[in-house]
């Protein structure tokens, strides 16, 4: 067919209308995006404000807690050992397997447990078998065939320690101890029980009721006494988390939606949502500081496969004295969001 030289310029300025049509529609998706995860950061279920509310510590407690005596750490023992009766045993003591779970809702703490149940653990095996570190692998699973991929083969000498939110079907398997989240006692004994019916090897159920309560310490209390460590176990893991509790919630890609609300450029903050209860009273860097002049971290840091477990977040940057004091401020300037680019993943190694 031949175009007339008059419909020429119609079919051009039609291929124009169109190209600059896509143009739109991909600036607007791109936008839709960066919104998005900035209002999917400051919109997160109110597990958070349970969390912020009654579990970060404040700097009057830090100090407090941090002179405790052993007699007031013995009382302190048998006061959790009461709370959580919904984990115990006649003899408390976490199972051991090749391969550790640790799973929840969003919002549950999870980073927290996840955390809690590998430094606990590193610390068992520095006392029991510490060639056995060297082999261990940290990850964040979000694909569905775990327990067929890699739990259930025998051979190799990896050890995983698993970050999910996935069910836990996705998990079971003989050579697995699963640690999980619940929101208060009721639904931990009920979730334990359940899971051992269904042939589940569970470990522990972490609930945030009893967080409330205890707190920091008493939660450590329970990692303590399931992996048997010492005194000295218990003293350096206090010591660490105190600061590493701080940062998770006033640093980093997974920062409290409050405190990111906070800092904010005006034209993204919300207002509908309340200040963070604590943040604005650190200083971050002397936080940060505090941390990895610990004696937790610095054994930690002298295992490469383990780096991403001194971190305020699996995702965030090695600390280096300044690292969250760099971040808030690109908050504050640039309206740092939890996610900047479109990169999406269903597994990742951290450490390797």
């Amino acid at each position: 067919m031949k175009w007339s030289n008059s419909k020429m310029p119609r079919r051009s300025s039609m291929t124009l209308l169109l190209v600059a049509g896509y143009a739109v529609i991909v600036t607007l998706t791109c936008s839709y995006y960066f919104v998005r995860d900035i209002s999917k950061q400051l919109t997160l279920r109110n597990s958070n404000d349970y969390y912020e509310a009654h579990f970060l510590p404040n700097n009057n407690v830090i100090h407090a807690e941090r002179r405790i005596t052993s007699t007031n750490q013995t009382a302190a023992s048998a006061a959790v050992h009461q709370n959580n009766h919904h984990n115990d045993d006649e003899s408390f003591s976490f199972p051991v397997a090749k391969h550790i779970v640790t799973h929840g809702h969003p919002r549950t703490a999870t980073t927290l447990l996840f955390n809690m149940v590998a430094t606990s653990y590193f610390l068992h095996l520095l006392r029991s078998s510490p060639t056995q570190i060297h082999s261990i692998h940290l990850q964040l699973w979000k694909r569905e065939d775990a327990a067929d991929k890699i739990l259930r083969k025998k051979e190799g000498k990896k050890i995983l320690i698993l970050k999910t939110h996935l069910d836990l079907y996705n998990f079971k398997s003989d050579n697995t101890v699963i640690f999980t989240a619940a929101m208060n006692r009721k639904e931990a004994r009920e979730t334990k029980d359940t899971l051992r019916e269904e042939g589940y090897n569970i470990a522990f159920v972490q609930d945030m009721e009893s967080l409330k309560e205890n707190g920091v310490t008493g939660l450590l209390k329970e990692y303590v006494r399931g992996y048997g460590l010492n005194r000295e176990d218990e003293r350096d893991l206090i010591d660490y988390f105190k600061d590493w509790e701080i940062l998770r919630q006033c640093c980093g890609q997974q920062m409290s939606s409050k405190w990111r609300n906070d800092m904010m450029p005006e034209k993204f903050k919300r207002n509908d949502l309340p200040h963070h209860p604590t943040c604005a009273n650190y200083d971050i860097d002397q936080v940060e500081q505090s941390i990895m002049a610990s004696k937790l971290y610095s054994k930690i840091s002298q295992y490469p496969n383990l780096q991403a477990l001194n971190k305020p977040s699996l995702n965030d940057a090695n600390l280096n004295g300044t690292y969250c004091s760099s971040y808030n401020h690109r908050v504050r300037t640039e309206g740092l969001s939890r996610y900047m680019g479109c990169t999406r993943w269903t597994t990742r190694t951290f450490g390797h």
